[in-house]
């Protein structure tokens, strides 16, 4: 498939003068935002990132809970985003 992009003047010069290719920055782009948003909707995943992150570091108890604080957050404004919940 061929999508069409325009791209203001700066960002061409910028990712031309960096040595970057366009094309190759817009599938990169398109790949992360889908992988943010499975990420997002997958409690497995998260689940798994974050226990893969646990047993490799020396997260206090402390830290352990903030970091769980905030992914329990993100998947609350996730499910308020689809009105699942208020």
């Amino acid at each position: 498939m061929e999508i069409k992009v325009e791209i203001p003047e700066e960002l061409r010069e910028q990712a031309e003068e960096s040595g970057l290719d366009l094309s190759t920055l817009v599938k990169q782009f398109i790949a992360l935002k889908l992988f943010e948003k499975q990420f997002s909707e997958s409690v497995v995943l998260q689940r798994a990132v974050f226990e893969s992150l646990a047993s490799k570091s020396e997260l206090t108890e402390k830290g352990a809970k903030e970091l769980a604080d905030k992914i329990n957050m993100g998947m609350s404004e996730s499910l308020k985003h689809k009105s699942l919940v208020l």
